[in-house]
């Protein structure tokens, strides 16, 4: 359903898989609601989702918004063509879109 990667303390990586509807919003709420600390980093790595629905997009805008309010940074990556519309579409697209996935490991 959702991978998790900590690279570190303060930097998270979300690998949900499938659709991302009502089922998977909500782990993903759980899982980033589990990890917020002030200044934490999310990418949400949507390479293996298939589809998002309405529940998904308000479980990304929701989780976002919280860790932005804390200070942290939160953003999407490798969005398919089609999620990528979905997302700018209602307009929380660019703002949370990173082009390709960082390297959080801290190697150079």
């Amino acid at each position: 359903m959702i991978q998790i990667q900590s690279a570190s303390h303060s930097h998270l990586r979300c690998f949900p898989a499938g659709d991302l509807d009502h089922r998977v919003g909500r782990c993903l709420r759980r899982v980033i609601g589990r990890v917020l600390r002030p200044g934490i980093d999310v990418v949400v790595d949507l390479r293996h989702v298939e589809s998002i629905d309405a529940a998904g997009v308000s479980a990304l805008a929701d989780s976002f918004r919280i860790v932005r309010t804390l200070g942290g940074t939160a953003r999407v990556c490798n969005a398919r063509p089609g999620l990528r519309w979905r997302l700018e579409l209602v307009g929380i697209g660019r703002p949370l879109m990173a082009t390709a996935m960082p390297d959080l490991s801290g190697a150079a």
